[in-house]
């Protein structure tokens, strides 16, 4: 501490995935940045243990958003060590009958598998991943990725085309009026996909269902950092 300047542009104080990559972009830009974290080493979340030669990641394992967040390509986070992978098969339920439904991050793949179980609902899936894709890769994820709005602003905007109409359609519905509007037959397949969706906490009757078709989106696009999760933090703090 004794080393450190008095003056700085910025101080964040805080050294998880948030505040590094905060750190990142200021530092990037231009910006004198102190990151302060009261941990021996920053990443939060991102934390990957070793034991007995093996590594654990004992909290964050899943990087929901790895292959659409900006970071990753504007700091060249890969050049640093930073690589991943997202597994073909990212949900399996097991039946009392011995049989499985998996759904991979290819959408025809995961109609093969619904297919035994419905066929008619394997095709229903194929054409509600496709709606749900667009709103995903052409509206909530951009929206994530950008400054945010005042709400009624966000409305408004979202109420000049035909697609951001649908989603404040579905911001007004459930996860459950969301999930049966799509009218699947077998509940196993609507199971699946709901768990996707409540894993995070949300309560399946309550609104924003907009948000049911971003869960599934991300969770079968799930991403795993390789030699662990940390290695993103580590790779992230090269710029803090």
């Amino acid at each position: 501490m004794a080393n450190l300047d008095k003056n700085y542009d910025v101080i964040i104080i805080g050294g998880g995935p948030n505040g590094l990559t905060a750190a990142g972009y200021l530092a990037r830009s231009g910006a004198k940045t102190l990151l302060l974290e009261r941990h021996h080493e920053g990443g939060g979340g991102l934390v990957t243990e070793e034991f007995s030669g093996f590594r654990f990641n004992t909290h964050a394992k899943l990087m929901l958003m790895m292959d659409c967040m900006p970071p990753y390509t504007d700091m060249k986070l890969e050049d640093w060590g930073c690589r991943y992978v997202i597994p073909e098969a990212a949900v399996s339920l097991l039946t009392r009958d011995g049989r499985a439904l998996t759904l991979f991050s290819d959408i025809q793949r995961s109609a093969k598998s619904i297919a035994k179980f419905s066929t008619d609902d394997a095709e229903r899936y194929i054409g509600l991943m496709e709606d749900w894709y667009t709103i995903v890769n052409e509206a909530l994820i951009p929206a994530t990725y950008s400054l945010p709005l005042p709400m009624l602003d966000m409305v408004a905007s979202y109420q000049e085309s035909e697609l951001g109409r649908v989603v404040n359609e579905m911001a007004e519905e459930t996860f459950l009026e969301t999930l049966d509007a799509a009218g699947f037959e077998n509940e196993i397949v609507s199971t699946a996909l709901l768990y996707m969706g409540t894993m995070f906490g949300v309560d399946p009757e309550d609104g924003l269902g907009f948000l049911l078709p971003l869960f599934v989106n991300r969770v079968l696009h799930s991403a795993v950092v390789l030699s662990g999760s940390h290695q993103l933090a580590a790779s992230l703090s090269r710029f803090a």
